[in-house]
């Protein structure tokens, strides 16, 4: 892929195209990052591209920042790496202050180690592609470094609808983030109805007393 090269965008690049997923481990070949600039400079409508990072490239930082700083056309675009390396922590990434995370509802449980990569969030987007109640069996063990320091708006692009599991996650932060400010909760339309939902969550206790939380 090294001598691949690329001389004409077609309409769609500019025009149209909002989501991009390689299905290609990364792992910083220069083929590779010119594919993932090509998409990433010339789709002007792009929303999120998704990145599968091999492992080794994981624990060499020099392949990730060139990733993150690699121009986009779009101003609006997300890039998502899916990062798989059970042998060896993440690499650290202290200049990152915003986060904007789609997970699948059975990794969840491993939300608190990836965010120790991360030890100065201030802002995280949280979205859960998949089946709620299979969070009912989530938990969680540990508080990474940001919640109690850093972490500030919390944002749940998931709809509540009052499953253990859903309550467990806006607990864990809510009673772990000491400098809190606000936590944004979309619920479910029946939800909203039942009273229950909603008194649970306005008594979930706060780290932080100038916490709001912000149910929509």
């Amino acid at each position: 892929m090294n001598e691949t090269s690329f001389s004409s965008v077609p309409e769609c690049l500019p025009l149209s195209l909002e989501f991009v997923d390689l299905k290609i481990p990364i792992s910083g070949h220069v083929g590779e990052m010119k594919l993932v600039r090509y998409f990433l400079e010339n789709s002007a409508l792009l929303k999120k591209l998704t990145l599968p990072l091999a492992e080794h490239s994981v624990r060499e930082k020099s392949t990730l920042k060139e990733l993150l700083r690699i121009p986009r056309g779009s101003t609006k675009c997300e890039v998502l790496l899916c990062i798989y390396s059970k042998q060896e922590p993440l690499p650290q990434f202290g200049y990152v202050s915003r986060l904007h995370i789609s997970l699948r509802v059975t990794v969840l449980k491993s939300l608190p180690t990836f965010l120790e990569s991360f030890p100065n969030l201030k802002s995280l987007i949280l979205v859960c592609d998949d089946d709620y109640e299979k969070m009912n069996e989530t938990s969680f063990s540990t508080v990474p470094e940001c919640l109690p320091l850093s972490l500030e708006f919390v944002d749940f692009e998931i709809p509540i609808s009052g499953h253990v599991g859903e309550m467990k996650l806006v607990r864990y932060f809510l009673e772990n983030s000491a400098v809190l400010k606000k936590l944004t909760l979309t619920l479910e339309e029946y939800s909203v109805r039942e009273k229950s939902t909603l008194k649970e969550l306005l008594r979930t206790p706060r780290a932080s007393t100038k916490c709001e939380v912000v149910v929509i």
